[in-house]
């Protein structure tokens, strides 16, 4: 019997009246007649997992539901900006949308609040994320090296024609930087030279060869020494 009281809500010293109110929304009977069959695998307590309500312990935040025997039991859910006196990191990363190119970043303030930034271009929306005059690529037309940068918009490009580079598209080699060791010679005399390289180049024309040949000039400058 205590466990029907229990279960209807009584204390242990209540008669138990199946005309009682309790027992009447339990069996689901309004008026009339009752019959314990009515009542079987039914209980007064409060279904289990039910949502109760919430509550602080610190600032942890717990949900507290019912256990379906009268009783309850609790989910912390941690701390949650705003509850329980706490307040999320300023700079904790709530995400973003897309507004068109742009990608807008949420951020929390530190005081349970947020803040917002905006990303122009993002690559998050789509676009290359290249600044302008940034090259994305480059190929060769003809003997032109052409380089094809970012515009500073989303995907849009421009194409700058650097025209005909050493060591590019099928020109010559690029040269030693001017004023680079070449090596040293004698001049039979005892004296040393140490020749270096002037950087330029120019095109000339081998009996032996079969077609124009490029050449880069030594002497930007000569040191003496002694061999």
């Amino acid at each position: 019997m205590s466990q029907v009281d229990t279960e209807l809500g009584l204390s242990s010293t209540a008669t138990l009246n199946l005309g009682n109110s309790i027992v009447r929304t339990l069996f689901g009977v309004s008026s009339g007649a009752i019959s314990l069959s009515q009542g079987h695998g039914k209980s007064a307590c409060t279904a289990s997992g039910t949502y109760l309500g919430s509550f602080c312990s610190g600032t942890t935040v717990y949900y507290s539901y019912a256990n379906g025997s009268c009783g309850t039991y609790n989910v912390s859910q941690g701390q949650q900006n705003g509850n329980c006196g706490y307040c999320d990191p300023a700079w904790t990363d709530y995400g973003g949308y897309c507004d068109g190119n742009d990608y807008i970043h949420t951020y929390a303030d530190g005081n349970c609040g947020s803040f917002q930034q905006t990303e122009s271009n993002s690559t998050n929306c789509g676009c290359s994320g290249a600044g302008y005059g940034q090259e994305l690529y480059n190929y060769c037309s003809g003997g032109d090296f052409i380089s094809v940068q970012s515009d500073g918009s989303c995907n849009g490009v421009m194409y700058i024609n650097e025209g005909s580079q050493c060591g590019q598209c099928g020109n010559h080699p690029c040269c030693p930087d001017a004023g680079s060791f070449a090596y040293t010679i004698c001049n039979g005399l005892g004296a040393l030279y140490y020749i270096y390289w002037s950087g330029q180049s120019w095109c000339c024309n081998y009996d032996w060869g079969s077609a124009d040949q490029c050449c880069c000039r030594y002497i930007d400058h000569i040191d003496y020494g002694a061999c």
